[in-house]
């Protein structure tokens, strides 16, 4: 995206913008220890709050499965196996079902100026795909926005990162050290990242939806592409790494063919797994 377009953008929207920093753990989010994600995400150019930037979970029963379907990114009505774009941004990817129902899709990260302090988590209490149906959670135990007051700073415009406590995942309790309990019996976790100008949910929507995820997201065979994470060690996943992607995280390739939006041009993510 040319910057004068990005700023144009800011300056039609009207909202203040503050710098980025990190923040405390929140009150009543469930952030009360043990294992945690920390995640990094920068893109192309500088990132614009009126877009809409997800970090995607999907655990599967108590402890996750490391053959559980993951969430994907929603691209053009009917795709998915939706019938239109359902809640707008993501899915699970291809497979069977199972009993109980694997939608590949259970919490996410959301970056966006209409989020309280811009960034919240949300979890889904039953099916992903109808609208509005993710219940917020507050936000993540520690986060750092991107700072749009200096934008010649394009690492620091470009560039979000956070962490989250597993037990930020565990919605069936409000005792501290059963959230603990629980959230470290979680083996695996399925993930993506999907950032988007665009969240539709009617089919008959005319706007351009502009999409990129992880992986190459102008290659068909990879728009079913995610992570999957193994959390009994502690280690870093990062773009280049191919565990369960298909390839290495490219620039330019931005849903559909022939767009350049910068400020949803993924170039680097990075997920470090901590006790």
């Amino acid at each position: 995206m040319e910057r004068r377009h990005f700023l144009k953008t800011l300056l039609g929207s009207g909202i203040a913008l503050a710098a980025g920093g990190c923040a405390a753990p929140v009150p009543g989010t469930g952030a009360v220890g043990g294992k945690s994600l920390t995640v990094t995400m920068r893109f192309a150019g500088p990132m614009n709050p009126a877009f809409y930037y997800f970090f995607l979970i999907n655990r599967y029963g108590a402890t996750g499965s490391l053959s559980a379907r993951g969430p994907v990114a929603v691209y053009a009505p009917g795709q998915g196996g939706l019938v239109g774009y359902g809640n707008g941004f993501a899915t699970g990817s291809p497979g069977n079902l199972g009993t109980p129902p694997d939608y590949g899709l259970t919490d996410y990260v959301l970056y966006n100026q209409n989020q309280p302090g811009g960034i919240g988590v949300y979890h889904f209490p039953g099916d992903p795909n109808i609208p509005n149906a993710a219940i917020y959670q507050g936000m993540p135990a520690q986060y750092t926005l991107p700072d749009l007051t200096n934008l010649s700073d394009i690492a620091g415009a470009s560039t979000l990162s956070f962490r989250l406590q597993l037990s930020q995942l565990i919605t069936d309790t409000s005792d501290p050290n059963q959230k603990v309990q629980e959230a470290a019996a979680i083996r695996y976790l399925q993930v993506n990242i999907v950032a988007t100008n665009y969240v539709p949910t009617d089919q008959n929507s005319s706007g351009i939806k502009e999409v990129d995820a992880m992986g190459n997201t102008l290659d068909p065979t990879q728009e079913s592409s995610f992570l999957t994470i193994d959390l009994s060690q502690n280690r870093t996943y990062t773009s280049q790494d191919t565990t369960t992607l298909l390839s290495p995280e490219p620039a330019g390739d931005v849903y559909p063919a022939g767009t350049k939006n910068d400020a949803i041009d993924i170039i680097y993510w990075s997920i470090t797994v901590s006790s």
